[in-house]
């Protein structure tokens, strides 16, 4: 018996569907890792709606209440005009507003030197008192319904017609005022 030393090989086509099924593979692997990226980016980084609770009746009572309030601003001048002067007292270095009865107002406290905030309600029975060591502006939401205010020794009230918002008033400006 006698054996050939050479081998014939057919030659091997050119097949790329190797290749194909890689790529296809890749492209499904980036469409999934990009939805899912998508999908966490939705759920923890979009702004989230105010669905988290029940509106119950106390809730609906005060936003109707506050729909209600429509407030022009005045500005410092025109308040300061508007203030009567009524008497001097024995009060000392501190600043006060008293609401009229059944009334509420509600304040933005800005100290300038401590940079802090102060938010809150004026009632007749929870005035507003501020002593003058520092820089003080106020905010104030409806100044028809101040009673008195209280300035070192002064009381003044206030004479408006109408509803009026008052944003950023130096509360140092009613010390030169009289």
């Amino acid at each position: 018996m006698k054996f050939q030393e050479t081998v014939k090989l057919n030659k091997i086509p050119d097949d790329n569907s190797k290749l194909v099924l890689t790529i296809f593979s890749l492209f499904l692997i980036c469409i999934f890792l990009f939805s899912i990226s998508f999908d966490m980016y939705k759920k923890y980084n979009l702004k989230p709606r105010l669905k988290f609770f029940e509106k119950d009746q106390t809730y609906l009572d005060m936003e109707n209440k506050l729909s209600n309030f429509r407030y022009d601003e005045i500005d410092h001048e025109q308040f300061l005009n508007k203030l009567i002067f009524l008497k001097n007292n024995n009060f000392y270095n501190y600043f006060e507003i008293s609401v009229l009865d059944n009334n509420t107002i509600y304040y933005k406290v800005s100290n300038d030197n401590k940079k802090t905030l102060k938010f809150g309600s004026i009632t007749p029975d929870n005035p507003l008192y501020l002593n003058f060591n520092d820089d003080f502006s106020i905010d104030l939401s409806n100044i028809k319904f101040i009673d008195k205010i209280f300035v070192n020794n002064s009381i003044y009230q206030i004479n408006v017609d109408k509803s009026y918002a008052l944003k950023k008033f130096d509360i140092n400006k009613l010390i030169d005022h009289k």
